[in-house]
């Protein structure tokens, strides 16, 4: 089977590898669609080196049919249908057992420590796969950044009439003002550096955009808000400035979720009397549950969001190369591109 083999950083190819087994408790899925991650970028840029396994296969947004099955499998069968999870939670370790999967103990991804889903075969836990019969495969691969933003929108504790800024205008940041509108905020703002992200922004649930090249943000933001600054803050920015932002217009009793994972190492700046006298709270999302998962797949199913809005490119796994070129050149309009083995 043909196969993105990363050997090294800077060292990777379309190659033919054989086909994967599969144990008792997994299924082999033909994968049908996958979407690239800011992260497969850090994998392949070397910014990432921890917790990963070489050579390696990456892609851990999936989705696909099911070839076969492990004998202890019941919930599926060939011929299925899913969107599969990139975490390969455990299951027995205490944050497991607490529902908790995307904290799990016991680390094990798709794509990272695992071969991935840039091929056309792919052994995947069968706990993982969540059936979704009549849904578009490039949906159901972009099920696992719309769970990431489902993370982000329940950390940040949007509530009905709220005032929600997100900080960002990649895929997530969009997901999550697709998801974040159905909780009902009074206002969604979104801040970016991109016209034509912003313009999508506005298509998916943003009430106001605001430009951080031309204009500047926090003040813009405290106008909109009437100087009251925003209860709600999701930051999708991987930057310290989009960090030192989301502190700077929060309002009293505000809380802030970090999703974005930097892309340099560094500290993040803020005055500390900021936390106390505006009574702040600080949430990072680390990843998402399975429950969260299986909700997002349902709202997919049921038409309450649509993550391929997102997509904009697509390419078949021959030239997937030409994928990551695109995306680094950041050109031609790209936001999430799919590749479609």
């Amino acid at each position: 089977m043909k196969a993105f083999l990363v050997d090294r950083p800077g060292a990777q190819q379309v190659v033919e590898i054989d086909p994967p087994s599969i144990r008792e408790d997994e299924a082999l899925l033909r994968v049908k669609a996958a979407t690239i991650c800011h992260s497969d970028q850090q994998i392949l840029r070397g910014q990432r080196r921890e917790k990963l396994v070489f050579p390696l296969v990456p892609g851990h947004e999936f989705a696909g049919t099911v070839e076969a099955v492990g004998s202890y499998v019941r919930h599926l069968q060939p011929g299925d249908a899913v969107a599969c999870e990139g975490m390969a939670w455990c299951g027995w370790c205490p944050a497991c057992r607490d529902g908790r999967t995307g904290l799990c103990a016991n680390y094990d991804e798709m794509g990272c420590t695992r071969p991935g889903g840039f091929a056309e075969l792919v052994a995947v836990p069968a706990r993982c796969c969540h059936p979704a019969p009549g849904v578009p495969f490039e949906s159901l691969a972009a099920a696992e950044p719309a769970a990431n933003a489902l993370a982000a929108v329940e950390a940040s504790g949007v509530e009905p009439g709220d005032t929600l800024v997100v900080i960002g205008v990649g895929p997530i940041a969009l997901l999550a003002m697709q998801i974040a509108r159905h909780r009902f905020p009074a206002a969604i703002i979104a801040v970016g550096t991109r016209e034509e992200r912003l313009a999508r922004a506005a298509e998916l649930g943003a009430t106001s955009c605001v430009n951080a090249r031309t204009t500047d943000p926090a003040a813009e933001i405290m106008r909109i808000t009437r100087g009251q600054g925003a209860r709600r803050i999701i930051q999708c920015g991987p930057t310290r400035e989009a960090f030192e932002l989301a502190v700077a217009v929060a309002g009293f009793d505000a809380t802030v979720a970090i999703e974005a994972a930097p892309d340099a190492p560094g500290t993040l700046g803020a005055p500390l009397g900021n936390f106390v006298a505006r009574h702040l709270t600080l949430a990072g999302v680390t990843g998402y549950t399975t429950g969260g998962y299986r909700r997002v797949v349902e709202m997919i199913r049921q038409g309450a969001i649509d993550p391929s809005r997102v997509i904009t490119h697509r390419f078949p796994l021959e030239r997937i190369g030409e994928a990551f070129a695109l995306l680094e050149s950041r050109g031609e309009g790209v936001l999430k591109v799919a590749v479609l083995p």
